[in-house]
Parts: C-alpha cells; sequence; structure tokens
C-alpha cells in the first residue's frame, strides 16, 4: 500500500524520467521503477535483519533457573 501511495505522488508531483551519468553514460529512467527498487531493497533488507534476528534469538542459551540445593 505504501509503495502504491508513493508510486501516486512520484506520478503526479515528480519528473517522469530521472536522468544520471553511469559509468560515463547517460541513463534515463523512469520515477516509478526508481520507486519500486528502493521497495524491494528495503523488503530485502527487512528481511535479511529478521533471519538475522530470529537465529541470534535461536542460537542463545535459554536463561535457566538457578540450582536448587537441599
Amino acid at each position: 500500500m505504501k509503495a502504491a501511495l508513493i508510486a501516486l505522488v512520484v506520478r503526479v508531483a515528480a519528473p517522469a524520467h530521472v536522468r544520471f551519468v553511469l559509468l560515463g553514460y547517460p541513463v534515463s529512467v523512469s520515477a516509478l521503477w526508481l520507486v519500486a527498487a528502493a521497495e524491494l531493497l528495503a523488503a530485502a533488507g527487512t528481511a535479511w535483519l529478521a533471519v538475522r534476528l530470529i537465529r541470534r534469538f535461536q542460537s542463545s542459551p535459554y536463561p535457566r533457573a538457578a540450582c536448587w540445593t537441599s
């Protein structure tokens, strides 16, 4: 949903194409493709961090109760 809102704002307010130079060649890219690529990178980064967090807690030892001495 966030991507659709950003795409709508970019479509209305931003230029249709963004131009930059890559390895000495001028490149023109649709602004909507840049937004979509940013969303995909953000999702991949979030998934990577979530996997790291889950693995960290799986490998950590569980807190053990104090030894009962009688």
